[in-house]
């Protein structure tokens, strides 16, 4: 036992690594550019999170990040830079050197009018330019696949860093455009995947040493006369060069461009430097419109439709259960082919509606959550209201006596108007039976899709009854939704395997490899109570590609690899196949446990 005894440090030295840590690692990184910082909320980018400088060529897009990284390198002897040069020798050290020596010309010019500096010795110019290069590393890459690699080359070198002295604070990768580009002209989907691994590994390289990561991109003209520039500032009709699902992959994105200052009032002063009494004047703004910040496993500050989706299970009638086998079937409803979630077999769910927050439910239920940490009660009313307009099932206490054609125009009423779902429960005396609904999952869209959700999932067992996978009541409702099945979890997964279903989207899959091993209707509720609930989130990677198509793996929380919830050791993902007719699953893999899908 006294082996096992960690050591004790003294408080002290606890507070000294704190204050080292904290000086070597701020949470900001200036720009160099008042104008810019002030732009940016005061204080420059931000540590740990991937920023991107987006405009045409010559903006200034790689003269802004030489006054970002130039200040650091002279005021921090031991500091370093790392420079990933896309652009056929794009990266000028003559233009570098130039920089370094205005910045500290403009240093000694502010020292010599403080008279305690005015006679400290200080290194030559052309040393500290020496200084300031020496300390610049810079990768020549020729495609993405080269900026890939260097990335986890900095990430093994980071990992290899005993002291923070010698730590870089700042990554830069100039340009990502020229090396996408072409990939993103294909339309087998390698492009697009291959962009958003890209995005994912930066992320993880500034949020794992929290460093600053910057990236430029460049524009092109828009493609539609009449579309709208993204941006206010651009009047020529541009807009970025990576498309709409690149505006999701940073954490911010700042525009670019030159105007003409009689045309646009920009600021009395260039933010680099130049004469706005030239013809044309360079401006920046942040990017705001549609822009999401991504948070790995929170919905702070980011825009995520609240949602709920119920797994209906109704036991099989005695006579036919087969020994060994559930006893026990799924309700999944067949998407349309608009929208979201298309074709896929889902369980019954949808957005969350404002009269879902009516507060008349909790004084109608005399609510009061059974845990602490309940999802609100508008996303159980959702899940029992979604599941009644889109396949007839209606959970509610006592179970309704109307017939088949009140039902009918009770649903089309939810449909056209939730409101009426409250008048429906009320005007019949019923009450939706949210005691009956066990939490089961959360799920949140990753952040490559432009429409994110956070998905409470519930789970339910319906009554004994001869007829549950017969009854007249129970149908698609031919809008949402154009198909009604019925299966045991092994008959959905077989189904999947031989392409009676066409797709599957992770959270069903997952949920029912979850449900494989429970063969008794009247354990489901009780092994799944106690469960913990966290937000599950894909992490996608790209493992590789072939004639089949793009080899993905969704890190899912507990494994080893994902950003939050790690257990060493453990895995916990989904693998995925992406073609040309859409995701294909193929494994689900949970520590020893391995559910099979198209192989």
């Amino acid at each position: 036992m006294l082996n096992a005894t960690p050591s004790p440090v003294r408080a002290s030295e606890i507070l000294s690594s704190e204050e080292h840590s904290q000086h070597q690692l701020p949470s900001y990184l200036a720009t160099g550019q008042q104008l810019i910082d002030q732009l940016l909320g005061g204080q420059g980018w931000v540590s740990g999170q991937v920023s991107e400088i987006c405009g045409s060529s010559g903006t200034g897009k790689t003269q802004l990040c030489l006054t970002t990284l130039v200040p650091l390198l002279v005021r921090n002897k031991a500091s370093r830079a790392i420079w990933i040069d896309t652009l056929d020798g794009g990266f000028s050290a003559r233009r570098a050197s130039d920089v370094v020596r205005t910045h500290i010309q403009q240093q000694q010019q502010q020292q010599q009018a403080n008279e305690n500096r005015q006679h400290e010795e200080v290194p030559s110019i052309e040393d500290q330019i020496t200084s300031v290069l020496s300390r610049i590393q810079v990768y020549a890459c020729r495609d993405v696949y080269d900026v890939i690699n260097v990335v986890e080359v900095i990430r093994v070198n980071f990992e290899e860093v005993s002291a923070l002295e010698s730590f870089a604070r700042i990554v830069v990768v100039d340009s990502l455009t020229p090396v996408l580009t072409g990939l993103l002209r294909g339309t087998d989907g390698v492009g697009h995947a291959t962009m958003m691994h890209t995005a994912r590994e930066l992320r993880r390289l500034a949020s794992d040493f929290n460093i600053v990561v910057l990236v430029t991109t460049s524009t092109v003209q828009l493609s539609n006369p009449e579309e709208k520039a993204p941006s206010i500032l651009m009047t020529s009709h541009v807009k970025p060069s990576l498309g709409s699902s690149w505006r999701y992959a940073t954490d911010l994105q700042l525009y670019l461009t030159r105007l003409n200052p009689d045309q646009h009032p920009g600021p009395e002063s260039d933010p680099f430097g130049n004469d706005t009494r030239e013809s044309r004047a360079r401006v920046a703004e942040i990017m705001k419109s549609k822009r999401l910040k991504i948070a790995p496993m929170t919905s702070n500050g980011v825009q995520l439709r609240d949602s709920s989706s119920l797994i209906i299970a109704a036991p099989i009638p005695k006579s036919q259960v087969i020994p060994g086998k559930a006893d026990y079937k799924i309700l999944l409803l067949k998407r349309n082919r608009l929208g979201t979630s298309a074709s896929a077999h889902v369980f019954p769910g949808g957005n969350v509606d404002d009269s879902d927050h009516d507060p008349r439910w909790e004084t109608l239920l005399n609510y009061k959550p059974n845990t602490l940490n309940a999802p609100p009660l508008h996303n159980a009313i959702c899940a029992i209201r979604e599941s009644f307009e889109e396949s007839g099932v209606l959970v509610t206490d006592p179970p309704t006596e109307l017939s088949n054609d009140q039902l009918r125009i009770w649903r089309d009423r939810v449909h056209d108007n939730g409101q009426e779902f409250y008048n429906f429960c009320t005007t019949h005396n019923l009450k939706p039976a949210v005691h009956r609904l066990s939490h089961f999952s959360s799920w949140i869209t990753p952040p490559v899709e432009a429409k994110r959700f956070r998905t409470q999932f519930y789970l339910t067992v319906l009554p004994w009854s001869s007829d549950s996978f017969s009854d007249s009541r129970v149908f698609a409702d031919g809008k949402e939704t154009t198909q009604l099945d019925w299966f045991t979890p092994e008959e959905a997964i077989e189904a999947y395997r031989t392409d009676h279903i066409q797709t599957f989207l992770p959270p069903q899959f997952v949920t029912l490899a979850h449900l494989l091993p429970i063969k008794r209707h009247e354990d489901l509720m009780e092994h799944f109570k106690q469960r913990e609930i966290i937000d599950t989130m894909p992490e996608f990677r790209l493992d590789s590609q072939d004639d089949h198509g793009l080899h993905l793996s969704g890190i899912l929380p507990g494994d080893e690899e994902h950003s939050s919830h790690v257990t060493q050791g453990h895995r916990h993902r989904i693998l995925l196949t992406r073609t040309k007719k859409g995701m294909e699953v193929r494994q689900y893999v949970q520590g020893p446990t391995v559910v099979k899908a198209r192989l």
